[in-house]
């Protein structure tokens, strides 16, 4: 199953990606455009969403949100992952204002991402994984555990 725009999951399933256990994300899959600028068209996260998200992100350990954006938005540290690649498109930053986010993953488990409805490899950098933006508190606790698998390869040399 390749999910796109107008795709939707209506059976919640649990996958095992990379050893975390994630559930399958209910719903139809949001529009998004790209591949430059790749980000999310429809769905867009209340601020109150994606501030709990980046708070979340922040309780990590070891990795912290950026306070300042750029032009793809806030910048993902990583103590251990001087190369990590990710990025929240974070509401005060660019045209890029839903809270989806970018980040980096090695390509077969961003498809089996994908095929969990959490998002959708990009298409000019298959490595990178626009994850759609929190609809709910409980898509943050899903989002932040990619968020921390994809820090773990990103430790490992895989950024």
């Amino acid at each position: 199953m390749n999910l796109k725009e107008n795709t939707q999951i209506n059976v919640p399933t649990v996958s095992t990606i990379a050893g975390v256990t994630i559930p399958t994300r209910i719903g139809m899959a949001p529009a998004v455009v790209g591949p430059i600028p790749h980000r999310q068209e429809s769905e867009s996260a209340p601020t109150e969403l994606v501030d709990a998200l980046i708070d979340s992100i922040n309780a990590l350990p070891n990795v912290s949100v950026s306070t300042r954006g750029g032009y793809v938005g806030r910048p993902f540290r990583g103590v251990g992952a001087p190369n990590w690649s990710a990025h929240i498109h974070h509401y005060e930053d660019g045209d890029h204002q839903d809270g989806s986010m970018h980040i980096r993953m090695p390509q077969s488990v961003s498809a089996e991402i994908e095929e969990a409805g959490w998002g959708v490899r990009h298409p000019a950098y298959p490595a990178m994984l626009l994850v759609y933006s929190p609809r709910n508190e409980s898509e943050i606790e899903t989002i932040t555990k990619l968020v921390n698998l994809s820090f773990e390869f990103a430790k490992q040399g895989y950024a």
